[in-house]
């Protein structure tokens, strides 16, 4: 079979409403491929342990290509490549629990060794959380750890950035599909994440960021982890789900303490008071044979926040939100070396990209 007629079925496979994943993986495991499960008839099904005669019918009804055709189309037209659960691209880790997809749309560099350390937190987070995350993703880059988070706002983004400037390799895992950028401020972020990370969703192309997709990305991040990092978690935060997902796959988990009277950390603390390990440095993300790297990053640092590109920038949009096409119009650079240089300067929280993709400088008052 060739790749397209592979994954033509896998996506139809992935596609059939009221079969779960865990009915889908015990398919497969019975009939080999997702062809074999399309071909086979009503019989065949009944006669498998826990599929009963609903889930059989929901099967046999949906025999048509044509919703599979339009996704591998779409895949194709957007630059969004696919690897299922037998491929030589697909996380081994993902294939240890029952509840993962067997299917991932993904854009950037996949591999079927990817695993790291997990850091998410509050959208809304403090600056000691901040802190904290940016200290944290330096060190796991510096020393190869790919940093994997949900490239939410808040915590999710700054590890993310921060893993990226150290040159390390950062994965970021959707809730929606991987043609769309959510939040969409955060489009520079999600360019440079394909460019030297991966993106992944368990989502076809033109699925709309839904908050129930949210939670369940939560088991992926977890799942493509050794360790979790928490570093910020209100009493009802998202991460919460994350860290029981990670009790259950019993991973390790670290939490970040924070002031008990804090509302921004009642999640935090009582992760901790569950028993939870608490956070105190980066080394306990670390595996004993590494070894914290403290090269300094001065050197790095001092050509990017002194180049005359940057003050040109800084001059161009003061008092002012301009779109990247106005920015070039009005600076001698090439689109290409301002999208770098508005990337780190993001990071640095020097400037904003707003909602409508114009920037413009920090407001340090807000």
């Amino acid at each position: 079979m060739d790749n397209n007629s592979e994954s033509l079925y896998y996506i139809w496979l992935t596609q059939i409403k009221g079969v779960g994943v865990i009915t889908v993986r015990k398919l497969l495991n019975i009939f080999k491929s997702p062809e074999k499960i399309y071909k086979s008839n009503i019989d065949d099904l009944i006669e498998i342990e826990g599929i009963g005669i609903e889930k059989s019918k929901l099967i046999i009804q949906s025999k048509d290509l044509t919703k599979a055709e339009a996704i591998l189309k779409s895949c194709y037209d957007k630059n969004i490549k696919i690897s299922n659960i037998n491929d030589n691209y697909f996380p081994e880790t993902l294939k240890k629990y029952d509840d993962n997809p067997i299917l991932l749309y993904y854009k950037g560099n996949l591999d079927s060794k990817l695993i790291g350390v997990a850091i998410v937190g509050s959208r809304r987070c403090t600056e000691y959380g901040k802190k904290v995350t940016v200290e944290a993703a330096e060190v796991l880059a510096k020393n190869n750890v790919t940093v994997i988070s949900g490239m939410a706002k808040g915590i999710d983004s700054y590890a993310h950035t921060t893993c990226l400037k150290a040159g390390g390799f950062t994965a970021a895992i959707l809730g929606c599909g991987a043609d769309i950028c959510y939040p969409k401020e955060h489009i520079n972020l999600m360019r440079k994440i394909i460019d030297e990370g991966v993106i992944i969703s368990e989502y076809p192309p033109g699925t709309p960021p839904k908050p129930e997709h949210f939670p369940k990305r939560n088991r992926i991040i977890s799942s493509l982890s050794n360790k979790v990092l928490i570093t910020e978690a209100g009493e009802k935060s998202g991460v919460l789900i994350t860290a029981e997902y990670a009790i259950k796959q019993n991973k390790e988990i670290y939490v970040v303490s924070g002031d008990i009277y804090s509302k921004e950390f009642k999640g935090s603390n009582k992760l901790i008071s569950e028993g939870v390990k608490i956070y105190l440095n980066p080394e306990q993300l670390l595996d004993k044979h590494h070894e914290i790297r403290t090269k300094e990053t001065k050197d790095s640092e001092e050509k990017s926040n002194n180049t005359s590109l940057r003050k040109s920038i800084i001059e161009v949009i003061k008092g002012k939100r301009l779109t990247i096409d106005e920015i070039t119009s009005k600076i001698n650079c090439n689109k290409k070396e301002l999208n770098n240089e508005l990337f780190l300067m993001e990071i640095d929280s020097k400037v904003e990209c707003f909602r409508d993709g114009k920037y413009g400088i920090v407001n340090k008052a807000t």
